[in-house]
C-alpha cells in the first residue's frame, strides 16, 4: 500500500519495513499518520483488543479516521486527559507520554504507559507517529495499594534534591499539607513557609545539615495548613549517595496529630496523677508474682525511699519490713500468690531507725498465661498513725485527770439527740464504763426532788442555743447521795450542727473554804434554794469563762493571773493535801485542753 506523506510522496517500502519492525517488538506498538489518525496496530496489540484478522488496523489501511479515533478504545475516565495530551503532541510536534486504561477483548481494562515519538525525513518532514504501549497494570495496582495505604495511615512520601526542590510528592502528602495535588511539589522555601513559625528555623537548620553531612532525619514538627489548621507531622528521611555524592533524600511524612494530642493529654494526666499521689502520699504499683517484676510510680519509690532507677525485687522490699510485721506480710504475700487480694497495714524500718506506717491495698488478677499479677496502691499513713498515738495518749491523760478530779464529760448531738459520756461520767452515775447513756438511764439516778429540774434542762438542751450552770443530786442504788455540779455549753460545728457539751463534777456540799477557792461571779448560776436544790425552769444566764482565771477579792474588784500563778496562790491558800490534789487534777485538764505549762510535781505531793 502506498503511503502519502505531507509532501505528497509515497513510501511503500517504508510502510512494509515499519510494520515488520513493530511486529517484532514484544510490546503493544502502533503508528499513526501525521494528522494523528491511528493507522496500524501490531499483532500483539490487535489480539489484546480482539480485532478481526482482516481489520484495517491490522493491515495498516488508512480509512480516514479522526485524529482522536483511538480514544474510544480507552476507559471513559481517561478520555479527557488522553485527548488533551495527544492534541498537544500534534500541535507541537514533540514527543508525548501518558498513562491510560485500554479495554481488552473481554471488556476489561488494564493500565498502559504510552510513549509517542515522531518519525521524520532528513529534512524534518513528519512521516509517522510511532508509539509503544507498555502494560503497567501491576505497577498501577501497587501504586493504588500504596496510595490507599498512605491515605489510611495518613502518610505520604517525598523526594528532596540538593538543589532545594521536591521533584516528587505523593498524593497523600499534598492532602496532609492541604495543598492541591494537581500542582507540582513545592520548593524548599515554599515548604518552609508551611512549617509552623516556632519550628521553621529548626527545620531550616536541619535540612542544611542533611545536605552538608549527607545525613537523614527523624523529626516531628508542626505545620500550618492554608486553612489555618495546625497539624503535627513526623518526617523520616534517608540520604541516597552515589560515588560519595549526595543525589537526593528520600523519605516519608506521617500525620501524627491525633497521636501527638493524645500523648500530650496522657502526659498531662500522668502529671496530675503524680502530683495527686505526691500530695496524698499514695503510690501505685504492679507486681507480677510469677516473674517478680515490679512496676512502681514515682511516689511509691519515694515512700520506700528507693532510687527510681533501682530494679526492685521482693527481697529488697522484705528487708525494709519491720521485724514484728514480717509474719503478717508473709501471709499477705502467700495470699497474693494464690490470686487473692491484699489489704494490710505494716511498718517499714528505715536504715536510720525511722519507722514508717504503710497501708497497702491490691487486687490479684490471673492472666491467660496463668501468671498472677497484683495491681494496687500503697499509702504512707505515718502522719495519721502518729496522730492516733498522740490522740490516744491525750485521751488517756484526760481520762486520768477526770478520774483524779472526779470530773466527767457528757455531750449531746443536736441533730440526733444522741447522748455520749466519758468513763468517769459513767462511774459518777454508777454505771459500768462503756454503758450507752440515755435520758431515762440518767434520770433513773437523779434524786426524785431534782428530776423535774434535770428533765427541764435536758429538754432545753435538746432545743439548743442555751448554756447551763446548775447543781443537782444523784440517789444511788445503795441509798447514798451524790452532789453533782453541771456546766453545759451549746456549740455549733462547721457543718452547722448544734451540740451540747457538759462537765459533770462530783462535789461535796459547798463549804466556806471551797467557796473561797472556787468563787462565782454574781448572777452566774441558777439561784439555789436553802436545801441546795435549784428550781426547774430557771432562766438564769450561762457562766462565761475567761481566758485566764479570775479570783474575786472584795466587792467589784479582781485581777487576772496566769495558770502557774493561780496554781501556786491557790495551793498556798489551801491547808488540805486532798484539796491540793483536786486542784492539780482540775488544772491538769485545763492544761491539756489549752496546752498550758505542766502542773508542778509539788502540787501532787
Amino acid at each position: 500500500m502506498a503511503v502519502t506523506a505531507l509532501d505528497g510522496q509515497q513510501y511503500p517500502w517504508l510502510e512494509a519495513q515499519l510494520q515488520a519492525t513493530l511486529h517484532m517488538i514484544p510490546a503493544h506498538t502502533w503508528y499513526a499518520l501525521p494528522s494523528g489518525a491511528l493507522t496500524f496496530l501490531n499483532e500483539r496489540c490487535a489480539d489484546y483488543l480482539g480485532l478481526p484478522k482482516n481489520h484495517p488496523l491490522r493491515l495498516g489501511i488508512d480509512i480516514g479516521a479522526n485524529w482522536d479515533s483511538h480514544v474510544a478504545l480507552l476507559h471513559p475516565n481517561d478520555h479527557e486527559e488522553a485527548r488533551r495530551i495527544w492534541s498537544t503532541c500534534l500541535s507541537t510536534g514533540s514527543a508525548a507520554e501518558v498513562s491510560f486504561r485500554v479495554r481488552n477483548a473481554e471488556g476489561g481494562y488494564r493500565w498502559f504507559l504510552s510513549r509517542a515519538e515522531s518519525l521524520r525525513t532528513s529534512d524534518g518532514t513528519l512521516l509517522y507517529w510511532i508509539g509503544v504501549n507498555l502494560e503497567i497494570e501491576e505497577r498501577k495496582q501497587a501504586e493504588f495499594h500504596l496510595a490507599e495505604g498512605e491515605r489510611l495511615a495518613h502518610m505520604g512520601s517525598w523526594v528532596l534534591d540538593p538543589a532545594g526542590f521536591f521533584p516528587y510528592w505523593s498524593h497523600e502528602l499534598f492532602h496532609i499539607y492541604g495543598l492541591d495535588p494537581a500542582k507540582e511539589g513545592p520548593s524548599l522555601e515554599e515548604y518552609l513557609a508551611i512549617v509552623h513559625p516556632q519550628d521553621r528555623e529548626f527545620m531550616r537548620s536541619l535540612i542544611n545539615r542533611m545536605f552538608a553531612e549527607a545525613s537523614g532525619c527523624d523529626v516531628t514538627k508542626r505545620i500550618v495548613r492554608p486553612d489555618g489548621e495546625v497539624r503535627y507531622v513526623r518526617c523520616v528521611g534517608v540520604p541516597i549517595v552515589e560515588n560519595e555524592v549526595l543525589k537526593r533524600i528520600v523519605g516519608t511524612a506521617i500525620d501524627v496529630t491525633e497521636h501527638e494530642l493524645l500523648t500530650q493529654e496522657l502526659r498531662l494526666r500522668e502529671a496530675y496523677l503524680a502530683n495527686a499521689q505526691r500530695l496524698s502520699h499514695t503510690g501505685s504499683f504492679g507486681w507480677n508474682v510469677s516473674t517478680d517484676e515490679h512496676f512502681w510510680s514515682e511516689e511509691t519509690f519515694r515512700i520506700f525511699e528507693f532510687d527510681p532507677s533501682t530494679k526492685v525485687s521482693l527481697q529488697m522490699i522484705l528487708e525494709r519490713i519491720h521485724p514484728e510485721d514480717m509474719p503478717s506480710m508473709k501471709m499477705a504475700i502467700g495470699a497474693a500468690t494464690k490470686g487473692e487480694g491484699i489489704d494490710l497495714e505494716f511498718r517499714l524500718l528505715m536504715s536510720d531507725g525511722r519507722i514508717k506506717y504503710l497501708h497497702i491495698v491490691g487486687e490479684a488478677e490471673r492472666r491467660e498465661t496463668g501468671s498472677v499479677e497484683v495491681i494496687g496502691a500503697v499509702m504512707d499513713v505515718t502522719a495519721r498513725k502518729l496522730t492516733e498515738v498522740e490522740l490516744r495518749r491525750s485521751k488517756a491523760h484526760l481520762a486520768d485527770a477526770q478520774r483524779l478530779s472526779r470530773v466527767g464529760s457528757v455531750g449531746m448531738e443536736g441533730s440526733t439527740k444522741r447522748i455520749f459520756w466519758s468513763e468517769e461520767s459513767a462511774r459518777i452515775y454508777g454505771y459500768p464504763p462503756g454503758t450507752e447513756p440515755t435520758p431515762d438511764l440518767i434520770l433513773q439516778r437523779v434524786h426524785p426532788d431534782d428530776v423535774g429540774l434535770l428533765r427541764n434542762v435536758l429538754d432545753r438542751a435538746a432545743q439548743g442555743g442555751s448554756d447551763f450552770d446548775y447543781e443537782h443530786r444523784l440517789l444511788m442504788p445503795d441509798g447514798s447521795i451524790k452532789h453533782i455540779h453541771n456546766l453545759s455549753h451549746c456549740f455549733r460545728d462547721d457543718a452547722g450542727n448544734e451540740g451540747i457539751s457538759r462537765n459533770v463534777k462530783l462535789r461535796k456540799k459547798p463549804s466556806g473554804e471551797a467557796k473561797r477557792i472556787w468563787p462565782r461571779r454574781k448572777g452566774s448560776v441558777i439561784p439555789a434554794a436553802s436545801d441546795g436544790r435549784y428550781p426547774a425552769g430557771s432562766s438564769s444566764g450561762p457562766t462565761r469563762l475567761s481566758e485566764s482565771f479570775k479570783v474575786t477579792r472584795g466587792r467589784n474588784r479582781g485581777w487576772k493571773l496566769s495558770s502557774r500563778e493561780f496554781i501556786r496562790k491557790t495551793a498556798n491558800a489551801c491547808s488540805s493535801k486532798s484539796t491540793k490534789r483536786r486542784i492539780a487534777a482540775k488544772v491538769l485538764i485545763l492544761s491539756i485542753a489549752c496546752k498550758c505549762p505542766t502542773v508542778p510535781s509539788s502540787m501532787c505531793a
